[in-house]
């Protein structure tokens, strides 16, 4: 028997044999509707829904961190050498990049890609730039500065209502590197240059904000919202001729503690490695 065939042999009940947990099962089946559960939880829905005093939590909601170093993120440069492309451009043009060249990418840089990939279209509204279940936006955005021009190593919360970056926690050289080794586990992986990259952006998630309404069910939309900011990041970037990766190989409670996410309605489900390409 050749080797093609040997392959096939062993790999033809690839997509019928069980792979996923007992846990995983126990996630998709606690997530589903069910005729008999739809009534009482429809009236839940009905009754946030009608509320004004919810829809002003939500609409407002974000995490305030108190007394830290707060950086204002701008959009107002002229865009020199940024690529006008049209969507289905950006779509085509769209793809995963994993190496980096040593240069920096800059604060102004690294602002434009924040800003156009998760902002407030309408306060009043409660309208983003991305389909959220409910209109309720579970999804926080967080930097991890590695060699950003002109902005401090470190952890910075990024707040969508005051479009600025706030300071969790400075980073020096030693600790970066304890982070990039425990938390994405640097040294015993090649497929992403953590070396050269600029920052990680790290999608998390308050729970709490979602399933206080649509209970279980809510865990899916809220991997919804982490899609779909995904992808943006990924056609700004591309357009800014930005380079990013998705990943999702960290070791979680390390992320979530760097994070300072306190408690289990709070936890990363995803984090974007960028960098600065030749052009």
């Amino acid at each position: 028997m050749d080797e093609q065939s040997e392959n096939q042999e062993i790999y033809k009940d690839i997509f019928s044999d069980e792979t996923l947990t007992s846990i995983s099962r126990d996630f998709i089946e606690v997530s589903k509707f069910h005729n008999y559960d739809m009534a009482e939880l429809g009236a839940h829905i009905n009754a946030i829904n009608r509320s004004p005093y919810f829809h002003g939590l939500v609409k407002n909601h974000s995490t305030e961190l108190g007394n830290v170093k707060k950086i204002r993120l701008r959009d107002e440069a002229p865009e020199n050498g940024i690529r006008s492309l049209t969507l289905n451009n950006l779509f085509s043009q769209r793809k995963s990049i994993r190496n980096f060249c040593q240069d920096k990418l800059t604060l102004n840089d690294v602002s434009k890609l924040l800003l156009r990939s998760y902002y407030i279209i309408d306060q009043n509204e409660n309208r983003r730039n991305i389909p959220s279940g409910g209109a309720l936006f579970p999804i926080e955005l967080y930097l991890l500065n590695l060699n950003i021009k002109g902005l401090s190593k470190g952890v910075y919360y990024y707040h969508i209502h005051h479009k600025e970056l706030q300071l969790i926690t400075k980073l020096g050289k030693t600790e970066l590197n304890e982070v990039l080794n425990s938390g994405f586990n640097r040294k015993k992986r090649d497929d992403i240059d953590f070396d050269h990259a600029s920052g990680i952006v790290l999608l998390t998630g308050v729970i709490n904000r979602v399933s206080f309404k649509y209970k279980d069910r809510g865990l899916r939309f809220l991997l919804y919202d982490v899609g779909s900011i995904n992808l943006c990041l990924y056609l700004i970037a591309t357009q800014l001729g930005i380079g990013c990766c998705s990943n999702g190989g960290y070791i979680d409670d390390f992320i979530d503690n760097l994070l300072e996410l306190r408690t289990n309605d709070r936890t990363t489900f995803l984090t974007v490695v960028f960098g600065k390409i030749d052009e």
